[in-house]
């Protein structure tokens, strides 16, 4: 997971050279979500999910909305949905 974040980086460097788009990283909130995603597509969905929000983005930063993703985990999801012990 620690690798995470320095992989988006470098997908959005990537991604933002070949459309030729002045992005600059992404915002904190964006980053967290990130971060806490399960990426059950792996590489392959972080990579779709960031060149979808460089399309879309019309700031400096990517924004959670143009993300996509759900915020909450799906970690999350699951431990929600389980019903309560007692």
């Amino acid at each position: 997971r620690e690798c995470i974040l320095p992989l988006a980086d470098l997908l959005l460097k990537k991604c933002c050279a070949s459309m030729h788009r002045d992005i600059h990283g992404f915002t904190d909130e964006a980053r967290k979500l990130i971060l806490e995603y399960e990426w059950p597509g792996n590489i392959r969905q972080l990579a779709n999910t960031i060149e979808r929000a460089v399309i879309l983005e019309d700031d400096r930063k990517i924004h959670t909305y143009n993300l996509a993703l759900p915020k909450k985990t799906l970690r999350q999801q699951v431990a929600a949905a389980r019903p309560a012990v007692g």
